[in-house]
């Protein structure tokens, strides 16, 4: 039985906009190679923790219904994140190799956790959409690379699957903090839902 949690929580992060959030045009996006993307990224790879606070605004486009929510993020590289919605419901997102907890809060206060191995889910797809999530937040270089290739436009990253027939993603945009870290992403899914996420008070360590 697919958990019921799975589809909503692997995309947590991400975003879709018809009128990108950071103003640029992607049709004169340079294209990166290796060499190149390594390059940007190498101040980030020293990096061994981030914490950052978010708000995250999602919007359903069959229904054009917009929900907005606010939270932590916390990474430990290089396969611990933890996802905390604080408003307008409480839930704990955290993935730790290949270790799922959540925890939600129900309206009478109650907490309920479940938990997962992801070598235990049934279905393939949900395994790559955890993978994508970790190597995103990560910025897993190596991995990602293997699966989008990356131009570049301005201060904005584009990358995009090189599988056409890539079941999670349609595209994804980000734009990194002076401290590399992301400050903004999104990411264009093939449902057409969107997700807006800016990230504020980001502090990071390579400790």
């Amino acid at each position: 039985m697919r958990p019921p949690f799975i589809h909503t929580y692997l995309i947590i992060i991400f975003f879709l906009s018809t009128q990108s959030a950071f103003g640029q045009n992607d049709s004169k996006c340079i294209q990166l190679d290796k060499k190149q993307i390594t390059a940007f990224f190498a101040k980030y790879q020293t990096l061994k923790t981030v914490h950052a606070e978010f708000e995250q605004i999602k919007t359903i486009k069959e229904f054009g219904i917009q929900i907005t929510s606010t939270g932590v993020l916390t990474i430990k590289k290089p396969n611990y994140f933890q996802w905390e919605v604080r408003s307008p419901s409480a839930l704990v997102f955290t993935v730790n190799d290949n270790h799922i907890k959540i925890i939600t809060t129900q309206h009478n206060g109650q907490r309920i956790t479940t938990e997962y191995n992801t070598q235990s889910l049934e279905k393939a797809s949900l395994n790559t959409g955890i993978e994508n999530l970790v190597d995103l937040v990560n910025l897993n270089i190596e991995s990602l690379r293997s699966k989008y290739s990356f131009c570049k436009n301005s201060d904005i990253f584009f990358l995009t699957p090189r599988q056409t027939n890539s079941d999670f993603f349609k595209n994804i945009k980000f734009k990194l903090h002076n401290n590399n870290f992301m400050s903004k992403i999104e990411i264009e899914e093939h449902s057409g839902d969107t997700i807006k996420i800016s990230f504020s008070k980001i502090n990071s360590s390579k400790k």
